[in-house]
Order: structure tokens, then sequence, then C-alpha cells
């Protein structure tokens, strides 16, 4: 069942950023989203995930993203934080719009076929400019490309737990393989 995640990766600290106690984020994804939350979870090896409080944040070089955590003065304290991770709360992230999901409760999803035969599960999805592709793992461990349009993608019930496809013909036998 999808939506039982309760943190989302976002990124890993890399490195201290000053001597104040700022640090580097390198971003899994748009690093831009760190300015919209006022708390993160890290989590470093043998530490468990611990809550810190944003003081501020803004974009730094190479795309990575600088955060002050309250609480993390000085080099020396930022300096044992890198190499975590950086996690966020499932429920801290905004309602999806209107005919919106999220990809983390797509990924997993499993696909049945409109006739109602299974096809296998979301494991990946691929963003191209023009839309994005579900890969789906078939029992087999073959992947099978499926275009996440309209015409395709039928129903996402996140939860039951799948994703209905109407493919056209040959669609799912010339990507089987």
């Amino acid at each position: 069942m999808q939506g039982e995640n309760k943190f989302i990766a976002l990124g890993r600290i890399t490195s201290p950023h000053g001597i104040k106690g700022a640090v580097n984020i390198h971003p899994y994804g748009d690093e831009h989203a760190f300015a919209q939350y006022t708390h993160l979870y890290l989590k470093g090896q043998g530490r468990g995930m611990t809550r810190y409080e944003i003081i501020s944040s803004r974009p730094g070089t190479r795309g990575k993203f600088i955060v002050q955590f309250k609480g993390v003065t000085d080099r020396n304290t930022s300096e044992q934080l890198a190499g975590s991770e950086v996690f966020l709360d499932n429920a801290s992230l905004p309602e999806p719009g209107p005919d919106e999901t999220y990809w983390h409760d797509i990924i997993g999803l499993d696909v049945v076929m409109a006739d109602g035969n299974r096809l296998g599960r979301i494991v990946n999805i691929i963003e191209t400019p023009g839309h994005d592709i579900y890969v789906v793992k078939r029992d087999s461990g073959a992947e099978v490309l499926v275009p996440a349009v309209r015409d395709i993608v039928t129903d996402i019930d996140i939860k039951a737990g799948t994703c209905t496809i109407d493919p056209p013909p040959g669609l799912v036998e010339a990507n089987d393989n």
C-alpha cells in the first residue's frame, strides 16, 4: 500500500559551509524545494532520525543548497553532520493538486491491465520533456516502459495500490524483453 512511507529522502549533506555551522546539501531533486520547509530530518551513520529546524536556506553553487539549522552554530558541529542523509516527513508535503500525484506514491504501485490481468509493479519513473514514463517490472524480471499519458494510464488508486493501464496493441509485448 502506498503513502505509508513516513520519510522522503531529499538529499545528502556533503560538507560544512563557512564557519558558522551552515551545511551544503546535494539535493536528489529540485534544490529550490528546500526553501519551502521549516524543518528537516537527518540520519547519519550510527544515528537515528533527528529533527532539525531550518533557520535559513539559499541556493549554493554547483546545484547545492546551503542550509543553517537551529543549534548548529559552528564548523565543528556542521562537520559532524557531513554524510547525513536529509529527509522530509511525508506529512509536510502540500496536498497534490487535481490530477497530480507524487512520484513516491506512484513507485511501488501494482500495474493492472484494463482486463484485470496484473502486468507488474512500478519500480521507477523516467522524466522526459513530453511526459513521464513508468518503468514496470514484471514478475519474470523483464521491464516494460509505459508512457504516463491519459490515453494509456486510465486510473491511479493510491489507497488500493494500483495503476490501471489500457495500452495500445503491441506496447506491452514490444517492451517486454
